[in-house]
């Protein structure tokens, strides 16, 4: 985390001494960026706040340190990342306080599935994947590299992987070079890649994706771009938001609240 990023939220022993004099049932989430996706959790699970910690080691951290306050009730809520295809680390498996998403971020969760899907038509869905099996090529490298033990950067947006979406092609320079050069991954791979694609890759790719879509259907999915996980909360019926939502309210539950 850079400097700026620490002076936006709380450290981890600030955030205890908080939490150590309140009552409030919280969730604690990683960060900020976050927000938009997870405002309509406190709509959902009604009688909780959410609060943001800055990043996932943060919640994880906060996690370790229940003891410290234990007279709150708090669930630590944090996205998969790539243990969505590495499993959840032994010492955490089975925390009743702590749920994960089911992809690999909440975007993944609050888009895959989703009523968003209604807005398209043929054409849109075949933009959609076009454009996922290009960025299919990229993330199947990333996994391949990783599991090689070299980290490939997932921080550009769709734009600087493969282009115009309109018009998609992969980017292959930007994400390698002569000491770690693109290789095309053999079929079977890139077929497995993509049949977990919508779940497994980084979820602001995949936003971005639909913001694509929306905008480039006219003026007035342009706005619904804009706010696009306020509508899909608004919309509901986003089956995997609802599977979190369950499991928020299932550790307060444990924690002996009515929620």
């Amino acid at each position: 985390m850079n400097a700026g990023r620490d002076k936006i939220y709380p450290t981890v022993d600030e955030i205890v001494a908080t939490l150590a004099r309140s009552s409030e049932p919280t969730v604690l989430v990683e960060g900020r960026q976050d927000m938009s996706a997870l405002r309509k959790l406190e709509d959902l699970v009604v009688g909780s706040s959410i609060m943001s910690c800055g990043s996932k080691d943060a919640v994880l951290s906060l996690l370790e340190r229940r003891l410290e306050f234990a007279n709150v009730p708090c669930v630590f809520l944090v996205d998969l990342d790539f243990w969505y295809y590495d499993g959840i680390p032994d010492k955490y498996e089975g925390n009743a306080c702590l749920v994960t998403t089911s992809g690999y971020s909440i975007e993944n969760d609050l888009l895959f599935q989703s009523r968003v899907f209604d807005f398209y038509d043929d054409e849109d869905m075949k933009k959609y994947n076009q454009v996922l099996d290009e960025l299919n090529r990229w993330w199947a490298f990333v996994l391949l590299q990783r599991g090689r033990g070299i980290k490939v950067s997932i921080q550009d947006g769709i734009r600087g992987i493969i282009g115009d979406p309109a018009n998609p092609s992969l980017k292959e320079e930007r994400f390698s070079d002569a000491s770690n050069p693109f290789v095309e991954p053999c079929s079977e791979f890139l077929r497995s890649s993509r049949e977990c694609l919508e779940m497994g890759i980084r979820g602001h790719q995949y936003a971005e994706l639909h913001k694509f879509l929306l905008v480039q259907k006219g003026k007035f999915y342009k706005s619904l771009a804009g706010g696009l996980y306020v509508m899909v909360g608004t919309l509901g019926d986003s089956p995997h938001l609802n599977r979190v939502v369950s499991s928020i309210k299932e550790a307060f539950q444990r924690q002996g609240l009515s929620i």
